[in-house]
């Protein structure tokens, strides 16, 4: 839930887990803790590049390479364009036929 400046993130049962404030820069900035027993936010994604583009909603690689070389995200590694594309972002770019009525 975003309000009032701020992002609230709750369980399923209504049960509050986390408030961030919005930053200067309008970025809600969400820092995490996890011990080596836990496998919240983990991924087994090979390709570093790959994994970076499901992390920011399937921005495309020249977006995510504009990240990296302006030092704009913490630990975002070099960016290599892939040969293949993302079938999500495929079919999220088709349009719907329109049928005369």
């Amino acid at each position: 839930m975003f309000q009032k400046g701020s992002c609230q993130i709750h369980d399923p049962e209504g049960g509050l887990v986390v408030d961030i404030k919005m930053s200067g820069n309008r970025m809600f900035q969400l820092k995490t803790e996890t011990s080596g027993d836990q496998t919240c936010f983990q991924s087994s994604i090979q390709d570093s590049s790959w994994l970076w583009h499901y992390r920011f909603g399937h921005l495309n690689f020249s977006g995510l390479k504009t990240l990296q070389l302006k030092k704009m995200v913490k630990g975002l590694p070099q960016i290599e364009a892939p040969s293949h594309v993302c079938e999500e972002c495929v079919i999220a770019k088709q349009h719907r036929e329109s049928f005369p009525k």
